[in-house]
């Protein structure tokens, strides 16, 4: 009698093929984890066996991320690295929208520091955040017009925005199909789309390999120029550009951000030797180009 194994056969969230070839990669948690992942062979998303696993538990500890509770002692430094960055993205979103008027909507607001800035610039902001904790600070901020929870519980009219943004959002997202449906839904025709994610064929992708400092447990799908592509095409939308994502930080946020995450022993170079610096350096602001990730904009077709 012979016996025969079934085989599970992993489908890919984005193109829904189930060609694939396994890696192995560990997440740079404090608790690292091994972790099956899967490369498309048609797409070449990539994905973790797991992608499908209930993660939002994670949003909604109050310490998640280096600007949880637990990190309000040093606010001021994760929220000027935070809105460094982000003025270079609304940067390059004036390229395609004058902001005046034009209203925007940041899904995975955090705390509302993109929001903040684009304000300034004469959009009608609005914010979705699931983490209760952070969409409270935002919602002191802009009221109402911040929702707790997804995009999908929001319930928007049809082509209400004229740019949605979302920053380090879409690698959560287990099904970015119908995520991107519902974004699609909301935007008006013509309107803009800015994203940044992950690179999975970045140079610090190559060159660190399964202990890429990107690899983290709530990161599901990974995507390079190839599927993201692919996906916003699928989705209704038009690529204008897409390159490497560069973010302005202080050398102090990295300290921070280093006790959370680890990246090859660096950290602990960092905490040894950051408390003697002085003070002129550890306020010092520089741009890095090597964050491993893409910033994209695309449109409504």
């Amino acid at each position: 009698m012979k016996i025969r194994l079934k085989l599970q056969k992993y489908e890919c969230p984005v193109c829904n093929s189930t060609k694939n070839r396994k890696i192995i990669v560990r997440t740079q948690e404090r608790e690292k984890r091994k972790i099956e992942a899967f490369i498309c062979e048609e797409c070449t998303a990539v994905y973790f066996e797991d992608y499908k696993k209930d993660r939002s538990y994670i949003y909604e500890d109050e310490n998640y991320s280096p600007w949880g509770k637990e990190g309000e002692t040093n606010e001021d430094i994760v929220a000027l690295s935070k809105k460094e960055t982000f003025k270079g993205y609304l940067f390059l979103l004036k390229r395609y929208i004058e902001p005046k008027g034009k209203k925007l909507l940041d899904i995975g607001t955090g705390k509302g520091y993109f929001l903040e800035i684009a304000q300034r610039l004469g959009f009608e902001i609005y914010g979705v955040e699931p983490s209760g904790y952070c969409s409270k600070t935002a919602q002191k901020k802009f009221g109402e017009n911040i929702l707790c929870g997804k995009i999908e519980d929001a319930k928007y009219g049809d082509e209400r925005f004229d740019v949605i943004t979302m920053t380090d959002l879409i690698e959560h997202i287990s099904s970015p199909r119908s995520f991107l449906k519902e974004v699609n839904r909301v935007l008006k025709k013509d309107g803009v789309l800015l994203l940044t994610t992950p690179n999975f064929d970045s140079f610090t992708r190559k060159l660190l390999g399964k202990d890429w400092f990107q690899y983290k447990y709530e990161h599901i799908v990974y995507y390079n120029k190839k599927s993201i592509f692919y996906l916003l095409e699928k989705e209704g939308f038009k690529v204008l550009t897409i390159r490497n994502n560069v973010k302005r930080c202080k050398i102090e946020y990295y300290y921070y951000y280093f006790k959370q995450y680890s990246f090859c022993g660096i950290e602990k170079i960092i905490a040894a030797v950051f408390p003697y610096l002085p003070m002129f350096i550890k306020n010092l602001s520089f741009s890095n180009p090597i964050t491993g990730e893409m910033i994209v904009v695309a449109q409504k077709m």
